[in-house]
């Protein structure tokens, strides 16, 4: 039922060329994907859409000087308003339906795709279940590698307390604590609010009162991406969040646009480090995949033997005739109010149609589903 109410809805969503289907497309998918996501997620993924609708937009009128409404000249090219809104409402069919291809890997997991598929194409079904999980698994790793190098660079120059001294659980500071001996270090400063300097068991204390949100006291406060880094990075540091280390800090004369240079070259080279242990992760990942595979039999015989965990019931038979019959409905719509609508030369006003409202239905359903389903087993 997923593959086939996701097949329709991407045949609606990128053929449906009307503004008000469109915006009704992305909304749908918008709620899904902060239903599943979360709302954080959902408006994040914003940075890079409505970058896009915008682009989009403005460069169409560059190429196509259509339309009756003239907003003003460029370069001695006149732009009209027709054909800025066609090119926004093009970029937001585009992305629509890519955000309905992200909820696809949401709803279709790689199982069901092999169960779908395994029979009828067994090496395209593989094909797509492997691609289909490997982009999030992408994803994953790449965040996983940039939280661990945020730690790694952000504990350079220092090390981890041990685990008899330095600041516990409970914000006690030990003799021992690795603060007091950076104190007394030669040179070394750890500048407060107001840039004097600390001694070892004011440090200790500050780190006690505030946790480990202040494991840097020379920072006004620790940036949410580091401290998130850290808590994600105690598996494979094996250094506790609230044993967190105390950053030495030295006041050295530096220039505003070296500063920034140097803060924009570190960048660079920490994204270039990230994308080199990633592709290194992804080949040896690869090279595994085969070797797994090789292992258990893959192509040993022309035809495998599959088994599939899916049964299709009466059940499953009503629903796919309920979606069916509404999936034409949505068709029909989506059609008539397609065919009705024009972009050039003047722009077709927008009728109040009952047609519109099976098709908000639709693209809406999963989200529906998915809050009926959470408030009924949580």
């Amino acid at each position: 039922m997923p593959a086939a109410y996701l097949a329709v809805t991407l045949g609606l969503t990128m053929f449906s060329m009307h503004p008000l289907l469109i915006a009704l497309s992305f909304a749908g998918g918008l709620a899904y994907g902060a239903c599943v996501r979360g709302w954080r997620t959902a408006a994040l993924s914003l940075r890079w859409q409505l970058p896009v609708v915008l682009v989009i937009g403005l460069v169409n009128p560059l190429f196509v000087s259509m339309g009756s409404t003239e907003l003003f000249d460029l370069f001695g090219r006149p732009v009209y308003a027709e054909s800025l809104l066609y090119g926004c409402a093009m970029a937001g069919l585009f992305v629509a339906s890519a955000q309905w291809f992200g909820i696809g890997s949401t709803m279709l997991s790689y199982d069901k795709v092999l169960g779908l598929l395994g029979n009828v194409v067994p090496t395209v079904a593989l094909m797509v279940s492997m691609t289909m999980r490997l982009v999030p698994r992408f994803v994953r790793q790449g965040r996983t590698i940039a939280a661990v190098q945020d730690v790694a660079l952000s504990c350079m120059g220092f090390g981890c307390a041990p685990s008899e001294g330095g600041v516990s659980a409970s914000g006690e500071a030990s003799a021992s604590a690795p603060g007091e001996a950076a104190a007394s270090m030669p040179g070394a400063s750890i500048p407060g609010e107001a840039g004097e300097s600390m001694s070892g068991g004011a440090r200790a204390s500050m780190l006690g009162e505030t946790g480990a949100a202040a494991t840097t006291p020379g920072r006004r406060h620790e940036p949410a991406r580091l401290l998130r880094a850290r808590r994600l990075s105690d598996r494979v540091t094996g250094c506790p969040s609230d044993r967190m280390p105390v950053r030495l800090s030295y006041r050295m004369p530096v220039r505003l646009s070296d500063r920034v240079t140097g803060r924009l070259s570190n960048r660079v080279k920490g994204r270039l480090r990230q994308s080199s242990v990633l592709m290194g992760w992804a080949m040896e990942d690869s090279l595994e995949t085969a070797d797994a595979m090789r292992a258990r039999g893959w192509g040993a015989r022309r035809q495998r033997t599959t088994y599939l965990p899916y049964r299709f019931t009466l059940r499953d038979a009503a629903v796919l005739l309920v979606l069916t019959v509404a999936a034409a409905v949505c068709i029909w719509a989506s059609w008539t109010a397609t065919n009705a609508y024009e972009f050039y030369p003047r722009l077709a006003p927008i009728r109040a149609w009952w047609g519109y409202v099976p098709y908000a239905v639709w693209m809406f359903v999963p989200a529906a589903l998915h809050l009926y389903e959470t408030r009924r087993f949580s």
